[in-house]
């Protein structure tokens, strides 16, 4: 029965902060709809991702975006999604240049998505592209052989921006070193903290921890992912204040 008592009690504490999360979030929607601005802290990999993006497109040069091997089901989902958002940003701004960004896809399911954000964006800018051609592609259907098969286009001498984004593990350090071999521009972030630590010493600009779960809010205007991002921002410092309270009420025998 006590068993009974605290899953309920966890599962009250839990719905509660997901409505509360919601109720600010649809706040800061309609702040984002009347016109105010989100200042964000700057973080360096997705200025530099935006800088890199523009001089392809002025180059007539190639973005490839790497989305891992995640999947879209389980735990790891959320690292792939984070990844066909980021692709919906540079699909759409790439789509002006004569090459538009190229994607690399370790599960048959997020292939088939990337494909459609592509044709959307496509679609969107009126473009007419060669039927032939395909700009995204499966890799490989396990880690190494996505590896293996990820290192051609890294090669590609179209290819001038490499973006990891997605589920990978200490495999990516064949894909990073080849990066470094093939000279061009690299972002990566992942939501494994292996791979995160092979990134940080090895790409030029690392997200590491909550820079790579920005990315929406960093790459375009959207009122969703702005404020989905204050959100958590102002719930982080509202969970700050609590445990300092509590710290304080604890040491001085309130509780």
């Amino acid at each position: 029965m006590e068993i009974l008592n605290i899953e309920l009690t966890i599962g009250i504490i839990g719905f509660v902060f997901v409505l509360v999360f919601a109720v600010i979030m649809i706040f800061f929607v309609f702040l984002g709809r009347m016109g105010f601005k989100s200042n964000f802290r700057r973080i360096r990999a997705y200025n530099k991702l935006i800088q890199a993006v523009d001089e392809s497109i002025e180059e007539g040069k190639q973005v490839h975006i790497s989305l891992g091997w995640g999947g879209l089901l389980g735990i790891r989902s959320a690292a792939t999604f984070l990844g066909l958002n980021l692709l919906k940003s540079l699909v759409q701004k790439t789509s002006l240049s004569d090459r538009p960004a190229i994607t690399s896809s370790g599960e048959s399911l997020q292939d088939l998505i990337s494909r459609d954000i592509i044709q959307s964006a496509d679609a969107t800018m009126s473009l007419v592209k060669q039927k032939n051609k395909s700009y995204s592609q499966i890799a490989g259907l396990t880690p190494f052989s996505y590896t293996v098969g990820t290192i051609p286009l890294i090669y590609n001498r179209n290819v001038s921006v490499n973006l990891l984004t997605g589920h990978f593990r200490s495999e990516v350090a064949l894909i990073t070193d080849s990066i470094e071999h093939s000279n061009t521009s690299m972002i990566a972030g992942s939501d494994n903290l292996i791979s995160q630590a092979v990134m940080y010493a090895s790409a030029q600009e690392a997200l590491i921890g909550e820079e790579f779960y920005a990315g929406g809010a960093y790459l375009r205007e959207d009122h969703v992912q702005n404020a989905s991002l204050r959100t958590q921002d102002l719930i982080r410092w509202i969970l700050i204040v609590i445990i300092i309270l509590g710290a304080i009420l604890r040491l001085s025998g309130s509780l």
